[in-house]
């Protein structure tokens, strides 16, 4: 029964974004220069215009279709060995009214750039999260109690209230609506923001997610250890040239 409920709450939901989605949300925005003075608890930031119709946020990364916007890139240190890099990317026009977070996959740090641009061409003002650390190994987790906390929730939420923060001082009035979307470990994310921090997102979609970390890292260790040859060999019992097609 309650299963029942939750999906016609869910399709309900679902129905009404997708009806107002498209929906431009009058709204003067300000300067980037004028969100840098905003001052929020042991943050630091930084903005860049852009104009162009394609960007790419580094060399190594393909230039994206996107629509003018001021991108907030901020660090927060909000405990001592927290380090929580973010970005907040605020179109410049048509802004819906809405803001929206993405997750992150497995123990990566990289930013979803190619879904935050696409959304961004949407009317969407868009916030992800390093989650704390650099890199895509669980090494960071090695002697850093704290990176492991940001990581676990402590990142996102404290990423979404800056963000909100952010967007209030660029357009000068608050976000309608926040939404979290994330899938795997980003799924993990949805749901420890909708256990810990209810208030923080209006909706939240958590695709497949990677929760059970304790079972997920044993299977993933069996799955390496079956794939190995016996005898003290670190050779795969798979060479590379016997899994092409």
């Amino acid at each position: 029964m309650r299963a029942q409920v939750f999906s016609r709450v869910l399709l309900a939901v679902v129905a009404v974004h997708m009806i107002s989605a498209t929906e431009v949300w009058a709204a003067s925005p300000g300067t980037c220069e004028s969100v840098v003075t905003l001052r929020l608890a042991k943050t630091t930031l930084a903005t860049q215009s852009v104009s162009d119709t394609t960007y790419s946020p580094s060399s190594d990364i393909p230039r994206m279709p996107v629509a003018p916007f001021c991108r907030v890139a901020g660090v927060s240190q909000p405990v001592s060995g927290s380090r929580i890099g973010f970005e907040v990317w605020l179109p410049k026009q048509n802004w819906n009214g809405r803001l929206k977070m993405f997750g992150n996959g497995g123990y990566s740090s990289a930013l979803p750039y190619a879904e935050m641009a696409a959304h961004l061409k949407d009317g969407y003002a868009v916030v992800a999260t390093d989650t704390g650390h650099t890199g895509d190994l669980p090494n960071f987790a090695q002697y850093s109690p704290e990176a492991v906390v940001d990581w676990g929730y402590r990142a996102v939420h404290t990423s979404i209230v800056n963000a909100k923060r952010i967007v209030t001082e660029f357009y000068g009035r608050n976000a309608r609506f926040s939404y979290f979307q994330g899938c795997s470990t980003g799924g993990h994310q949805a749901l420890m923001e909708a256990q810990r921090f209810p208030e923080d997102f209006d909706g939240i979609v958590a695709g497949a997610p990677g929760n059970n970390r304790t079972h997920l890292n044993a299977g993933f260790l069996w799955q390496f250890v079956q794939n190995q040859v016996r005898g003290g060999s670190r050779a795969r019992s798979f060479p590379r040239a016997s899994l092409r097609c």
